[in-house]
């Protein structure tokens, strides 16, 4: 099966246990981001993955931030194959981490300020030196791991203030990634917030044996949720 369509026109949304992604070309993505960062307040975008979309089916606030995002990429093929879409560009483009790299090359060419916060400072150190080398007109503002708040949420929220960044790009696990798209989202002073979620380990880590090893758990795991919550649908 092909891309789903409507009467011959390509779904741009598409439900997956529940939620309601988004299912837009790169181009037709880009183009909104365009729109948020010209806009006067800050939107909030995430790529979703087979992973989060398992642990939405078992946390309610997990779910509800998902819900909360102003665009949802697609992040998997097999999510995209959950509603028939197994071939075709929007296969290519998802494979490919497409989306990432036309963003980052359109931040690039715009000279956006990016504030980078991650969950170790590790991570911010090597996500900052891979925008460096990749992207180099990118201009990284500064950069914060999540553990020297100790849950003071309020500590990282003055630091991106101070720095009024377009973009803040955030690798964050559960519960601090949540706690930022729905609690602190309206104190935050920038254009765009981007949620990385699992792409900042494609991009740093150096065992890709360990990635795949755990995408090939995750599928085995969204298959099987998938399944179940078809059964009970029915």
């Amino acid at each position: 099966m092909g891309i789903m369509t409507i009467g011959g026109v390509m779904k741009k949304k598409i439900n997956v246990l529940g939620l309601d992604l988004d299912n837009y070309s790169v181009r037709e993505s880009i183009s909104m981001i365009d729109a948020y960062l010209n806009d006067k307040i800050m939107h909030v975008v995430g790529i979703v993955f087979m992973d989060l979309l398992i642990l939405a089916g078992e946390d309610v606030k997990v779910k509800e931030s998902i819900e909360n995002l102003d665009m949802k990429i697609i992040g998997d093929k097999e999510i995209l194959a959950v509603a028939g879409i197994t071939r075709g560009f929007r296969v290519r483009e998802t494979v490919e981490n497409e989306f990432v790299i036309r963003f980052l090359e359109k931040l690039s060419h715009k000279k956006c300020t990016i504030f980078i916060l991650c969950n170790t400072e590790e991570e911010c150190q090597l996500f900052e030196k891979y925008l460096v080398q990749k992207f180099p007109s990118c201009i990284v503002a500064a950069s914060y791991d999540i553990e020297k708040c100790k849950n003071d949420y309020d500590v990282v929220v003055n630091e991106i203030n101070i720095i009024e960044p377009d973009v803040v790009f955030a690798a964050l696990d559960s519960p601090a990634r949540e706690s930022f798209i729905l609690e602190q989202k309206s104190k935050i002073n920038a254009r765009l917030w981007f949620e990385l979620g699992r792409n900042i380990r494609t991009i740093l880590t150096t065992k890709k044996v360990s990635v795949w090893f755990k995408d090939f758990i995750n599928r085995g795991i969204f298959h099987r949720v998938v399944s179940k919550y078809k059964n009970e649908e029915k």
